[in-house]
């Protein structure tokens, strides 16, 4: 049976789809590149250790996809 992906991998999945890079991403979102990337892989980093992303802020990064998605033209500046 098919393991179903985690929720960094289905956002991994939905950025290729749209054909967008991390760096197309990060213009668009005001996210960092690196932190797309830790999005993507579930885990972000940190004074050397690998924590799980919070449950709110993966929630923060899925708003903005869902709106890139709709077709919304938007900067978010996060954490500032």
């Amino acid at each position: 049976m098919a393991e179903h992906p985690h929720e960094g991998e289905r956002a991994r999945l939905w950025r290729v789809s749209l054909k967008l890079s991390r760096r197309e991403l990060a213009e668009i979102t005001g996210y960092s590149e690196s932190a797309i990337q830790d999005f993507e892989a579930g885990f972000q980093r940190g004074r050397g250790e690998r924590a799980p992303i919070g449950e709110r802020e993966m929630l923060r990064y899925r708003l903005a996809c869902a709106a890139i998605d709709a077709g919304l033209n938007f900067r978010w500046e996060i954490g500032r």
